[in-house]
C-alpha cells in the first residue's frame, strides 16, 4: 500500500480532503527533437502510481491505488456522501477495474 500525507481541501462543500499530493518537484529539461517541453519530475509514492496508470496505462498499479484509498475511506464510510476523483487536464482515459476484496 502506498504511504499517503492527506491533505485538508477548502471548497464549496462542508469538508474535503486529497489523499496526497501528486508532484514534489519538477526541473524543466529543455526542448526535445519534436519540439516539446521536457521535465523530470519527482512524485510523491501515490503519485507515481497514478503517473503509471494514466500515462503508461499501467493497470498493476490499479489495486495499490485502491488498497490505499479504502484503507483511509473505509473508516470514514458513514461520513461522507461522495467521492470525486480530481483530474488534472488533458484526456480522461476510464479503464475498467474488477473489485475483489482486500486480505
Amino acid at each position: 500500500m502506498a504511504a499517503i500525507n492527506p491533505q485538508k481541501i477548502i471548497g464549496n462543500w462542508r469538508s474535503g480532503f486529497a489523499l496526497d499530493r501528486h508532484t514534489t518537484g519538477s526541473t524543466y529539461l529543455g526542448v526535445d527533437e519534436h519540439g516539446r517541453e521536457r521535465f523530470d519530475t519527482s512524485y510523491t509514492e501515490l503519485g507515481e502510481l497514478l503517473y503509471r496508470l494514466k500515462y503508461k496505462s499501467d493497470q498493476t498499479v490499479a489495486y495499490e491505488i485502491i488498497a490505499t484509498a479504502v484503507k483511509v475511506l473505509l473508516p470514514q464510510c458513514f461520513k461522507f456522501d461522495l467521492i470525486i476523483p480530481v483530474g488534472s487536464y488533458g484526456v480522461i482515459c476510464w479503464y475498467r477495474l474488477s473489485w475483489r476484496p482486500l486480505n
